[in-house]
Protein backbone atom coordinates (compact mmCIF):
# COMPACT_ATOMS: atom_id res chain seq x y z
CA UNK A 1 0.00 0.00 0.00
CA UNK A 2 1.56 2.92 -1.13
CA UNK A 3 1.71 6.43 1.28
CA UNK A 4 -1.64 8.30 -0.71
CA UNK A 5 -3.80 4.84 -0.12
CA UNK A 6 -2.72 5.02 3.47
CA UNK A 7 -3.31 8.79 3.81
CA UNK A 8 -6.84 8.30 2.46
CA UNK A 9 -7.93 5.59 4.86
CA UNK A 10 -7.33 8.38 7.63
CA UNK A 11 -9.53 10.59 6.08
CA UNK A 12 -13.71 10.16 7.51
CA UNK A 13 -16.06 10.25 4.27
CA UNK A 14 -17.21 13.73 3.99
CA UNK A 15 -13.40 14.91 4.02
CA UNK A 16 -12.29 12.30 1.43
CA UNK A 17 -15.08 13.44 -1.11
CA UNK A 18 -14.03 17.18 -0.46
CA UNK A 19 -10.38 16.06 -1.77
CA UNK A 20 -11.37 13.56 -4.32
CA UNK A 21 -13.60 16.21 -6.03
CA UNK A 22 -10.89 18.90 -5.77
CA UNK A 23 -9.02 16.69 -7.11
CA UNK A 24 -11.44 16.23 -10.25
CA UNK A 25 -11.97 20.10 -10.58
CA UNK A 26 -7.80 20.82 -10.96
CA UNK A 27 -7.92 17.98 -13.43
CA UNK A 28 -10.75 19.47 -15.42
CA UNK A 29 -9.14 22.99 -14.61
CA UNK A 30 -11.97 24.55 -13.40
CA UNK A 31 -10.73 26.73 -9.97
CA UNK A 32 -13.45 28.88 -9.74
CA UNK A 33 -14.11 27.98 -5.72
CA UNK A 34 -11.17 26.70 -5.13
CA UNK A 35 -8.50 27.98 -2.87
CA UNK A 36 -5.71 28.00 -5.29
CA UNK A 37 -2.28 29.84 -4.97
CA UNK A 38 1.22 29.56 -6.34
CA UNK A 39 4.39 28.24 -4.13
CA UNK A 40 7.02 30.11 -4.59
CA UNK A 41 10.55 28.63 -5.56
CA UNK A 42 8.58 26.31 -7.69
CA UNK A 43 7.58 27.09 -11.29
CA UNK A 44 3.85 26.20 -12.33
CA UNK A 45 3.50 24.41 -9.34
CA UNK A 46 0.49 24.92 -6.95
CA UNK A 47 -1.43 23.95 -3.88
CA UNK A 48 -4.89 23.73 -3.34
CA UNK A 49 -6.06 24.01 0.34
CA UNK A 50 -8.74 22.17 1.92
CA UNK A 51 -8.46 22.53 6.14
CA UNK A 52 -5.13 21.74 6.94
CA UNK A 53 -4.68 19.08 3.84
CA UNK A 54 -3.23 20.14 0.57
CA UNK A 55 -2.55 19.28 -2.99
CA UNK A 56 0.26 20.28 -4.39
CA UNK A 57 -0.07 20.28 -8.49
CA UNK A 58 1.64 21.39 -11.56
CA UNK A 59 -0.27 23.42 -14.81
CA UNK A 60 0.41 22.60 -17.91
CA UNK A 61 -0.47 23.35 -21.40
CA UNK A 62 -2.18 19.98 -21.97
CA UNK A 63 -4.00 19.84 -18.31
CA UNK A 64 -3.20 19.74 -14.71
CA UNK A 65 -1.04 17.00 -12.36
CA UNK A 66 -1.19 16.39 -9.13
CA UNK A 67 2.23 15.75 -7.45
CA UNK A 68 1.19 15.17 -3.61
CA UNK A 69 -2.01 15.03 -1.46
CA UNK A 70 -1.59 15.11 2.64
CA UNK A 71 -1.43 16.91 5.33
CA UNK A 72 -0.27 20.82 5.95
CA UNK A 73 3.33 19.54 7.18
CA UNK A 74 4.55 16.52 5.33
CA UNK A 75 3.34 17.77 1.96
CA UNK A 76 5.82 20.49 2.09
CA UNK A 77 8.69 18.42 3.62
CA UNK A 78 8.12 16.18 0.87
CA UNK A 79 8.30 18.86 -1.72
CA UNK A 80 11.45 20.46 -0.64
CA UNK A 81 13.10 16.87 -1.14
Amino acid sequence: MDRTQKFFRLLDRKTRARVLACIHSISLGSFDLLDIRALSGFPDTYRCRIGDIRIIFQKFPNGNSVIDVGFRKDVYKRLKR
